[in-house]
């Protein structure tokens, strides 16, 4: 029950933050400088959550509105793992977020 929802979460943020912040902030960091790195891994971490919820039928203004956040939400993770050279800070807040989120 309540073990498993918390291991699929933290897996699943967890996989997230390996992905966006452990790969693709990487790599951009490779290739531009810091502020440009962190903005184009924020669109991307947000970018990546809209086909689900398009798929959902979720209203275009929610959409907007949640994309908007994760954005913000992109930035401060990838500023975190940036700033501490670790993914873990950044896949706890994720967990958290995402628990909290429900």
């Amino acid at each position: 029950g309540v073990a498993a929802w918390f291991m699929i979460t933290l897996l699943r943020a967890a996989l997230e933050e390996v992905l966006m912040r452990g790969f693709v902030l990487r790599q951009q960091l490779r290739w531009s400088g810091a502020v440009r790195a962190q903005a184009v891994t924020a669109a991307l971490f947000a970018a990546m959550h809209a086909p689900g919820w398009l798929a959902q039928g979720v209203p275009a203004p929610q959409i907007a509105f949640s994309l908007a956040f994760l954005l913000v939400q992109g930035a401060a993770l990838g500023y975190l793992a940036w700033r501490t050279g670790s993914l873990l800070p950044s896949i706890a807040v994720h967990t958290a977020n995402n628990l909290l989120a429900g």
